[in-house]
């Protein structure tokens, strides 16, 4: 069976959710006043989301993993990250729907270990202008509100690119299995629809 989930925990915590993929640049320089703000408000609330943000809080999901800054509420920790339109790719009122096809494992230049991934052609055109608007800066892969990779931007990522790191085989399959739990809700609506066609 292609991309198989063996542990029985792991498909449990994986169809606990809804599968909802979205990309958000990371919050790099946490002095501004906004990030200042965000800092209080989440010692203070927690991660609440208030009308009139242009960032957010997400848990991060294997914090012991993080490179970049972290904060404490709860015994969990989170990152902020951008929600606004050009920092962030999400299925939304007035977006045209998209979806990831597809995460794989693959091979960087170096022959380290990453993970491949691929989008239809509506997800490739946002992730397009999201990435060329943005290089230089981490981009995090967030799936059901939990930061589950933020990776450097490199460069321009059309319909397909790899993601890469210093990852064990455990990381390498937790984030294949996640990224395409990510991508089923869009596999089972194709699903749907071929079954009514064929019905029809």
């Amino acid at each position: 069976v292609k991309n198989s989930i063996d542990d029985a925990a792991e498909l449990k915590r994986l169809l606990k959710g809804s599968g909802v993929l979205e990309f958000h640049i990371l919050v790099e320089d946490y002095s501004s006043a906004e990030a200042r703000m965000m800092i209080q408000r989440l010692n203070k609330s927690g991660p609440v989301v208030q009308s009139g943000d242009t960032m957010k809080w997400f848990q991060i999901d294997h914090p012991e993993d993080w490179k970049q800054a972290k904060y404490n509420y709860n015994d969990k920790f989170y990152a902020l990250a951008y929600i606004t339109p050009g920092k962030s790719m999400v299925n939304g009122p007035g977006i045209m729907r998209w979806s990831l096809q597809k995460a794989y494992p693959t091979m960087d230049s170096t022959g380290g270990q990453a993970v491949g991934f691929e989008f239809e052609p509506v997800g490739a055109g946002y992730f397009s202008d999201l990435t060329s608007a943005n290089i230089n800066h981490p981009l995090a892969s967030i799936l059901d509100e939990r930061i589950i990779t933020a990776p450097n931007i490199n460069s321009r990522i059309g319909a397909s690119g790899i993601i890469t790191g210093n990852f064990s085989n455990d990381e390498l399959r937790y984030m294949i299995s996640t990224l395409n739990a990510g991508s089923l809700p869009a596999q089972l609506g194709e699903t749907q629809n071929q079954i009514a066609r064929a019905i029809l």
